[in-house]
């Protein structure tokens, strides 16, 4: 694939597949929310800030510092929500503590030095509060954690969980029982953890040793098994529904439809690795769900569902750019921003926070 720099600009591409009628191709703006110098592993946008009208966006860094975005007002302020000693690689959001106002964040990295230091793996769950940014450390395991998602994985029990996985290869899921965390070690995976997520009561683990392995608990017990294998490592992973999409290092945009692993649809193809999934109605100007990726080659990439003569679906076949970053990109979240609307963000190598979004032509 062709490196694309980076532009300011709207960006606006045609559908690959001429055979298909296509959603329309839609144009593409890029805004640089916030311009660093340290590699930022991933972000997430949600309401952190209870006390500040609409979400924000939260990154996390090689240095251990938790970067909060608040957009709602030009220019874009930035705070150091926590500073930690250790590096976090990626980060997820949810409502994990009932009696909590707002979402809370949740990164997981080493607890000292950096990734490649082989030190403890530790996550840590960050709240505002009236005191202002709190950070607590949730659990520690022998290696890296790098996997992080949060969302119902326990259908017996009222409220969110909190999944972590990593370098040890064993997949742990965690509750709020008041004041304290409730730890569970559900299962160990043919790979270390690269990504997870957490859709249809499933827990989906993306696996450096190219495994996908799922979870469900059924009869108060978890079971797990290998659902889908590849022959590279896998990296960041997003389910919808019983719809899963996986990125991996062969630079291959992978989606398993309607709970069939047996056969995986390849969305994109990119010439170097990918770190982005992301399932959303992104657009506000077409029906349906779009899928998202982003990677080494620094382009975020929307496609886009596509009909025939009939007007029947077609699949995922019109492809945009959404726009660049000037490094390699590391992590793309979906979300909705003040005075912005649906908007993807990404980071990465370069240590900018970049936000797409779509312009209605």
């Amino acid at each position: 694939m062709m490196r694309i720099p980076s532009l300011s600009t709207a960006f606006l591409l045609f559908p690959l597949l001429a055979g298909c009628t296509s959603v329309g191709a839609p144009s593409w703006t890029q805004e640089t929310l916030y311009a660093g110098e340290t590699k930022l592993g991933g972000c997430a946008v949600a309401d952190l800030d209870p006390e500040v009208p609409g979400e924000e966006v939260a990154a996390v860094d090689s240095e251990g510092r938790i970067l909060i975005l608040y957009c709602g007002k030009k220019p874009v302020r930035s705070t150091v929500a926590a500073d930690l000693p250790g590096e976090l690689i990626q980060c997820a959001v949810g409502n994990l503590i009932p009696d909590h106002d707002g979402d809370e964040l949740v990164a997981v990295g080493v607890a000292q030095g950096g990734e490649d230091d082989g030190g403890r793996g530790v996550a840590v769950c960050l709240t505002r509060t009236e005191e202002g940014w709190q950070t607590e450390t949730i659990i520690e395991d022998e290696k890296l954690f790098h996997a992080v998602a949060i969302g119902d994985a326990d259908p017996d029990r009222e409220g969110n969980e909190l999944v972590v996985a990593g370098y040890s290869k064993t997949v742990y899921v965690l509750h709020r029982a008041g004041t304290e965390w409730q730890k569970q070690l559900i299962g160990t995976i043919p790979g270390a953890a690269k990504g997870a997520a957490i859709a249809n009561g499933w827990i989906y683990i993306a696996c450096a040793d190219g495994s996908l392995v799922g979870f469900h608990r059924e009869g108060g017990e978890y079971s797990g098994s290998t659902l889908a294998h590849v022959d590279d490592a896998l990296a960041r992973i997003t389910a919808r529904g019983k719809n899963v999409l996986v990125s991996a290092n062969d630079g291959i945009l992978r989606l398993y439809q309607d709970g069939n692993f047996s056969e995986a649809k390849e969305i994109l193809r990119s010439s170097d690795r990918l770190r982005g999934a992301v399932i959303a109605d992104i657009s506000r100007v077409h029906d349906g769900m779009e899928l998202a990726t982003a990677g080494y080659d620094g382009t975020v990439q929307v496609l886009g569902q596509t009909t025939d003569s009939r007007g029947n679906p077609a699949g995922y076949t019109a492809q945009y750019l959404a726009g660049s970053d000037t490094e390699k990109l590391h992590h793309l979240a979906f979300g909705e921003l003040p005075d912005r609307g649906n908007v993807l963000v990404s980071c990465g190598y370069s240590g900018n926070i970049i936000c797409f979004r779509e312009i209605e032509n």
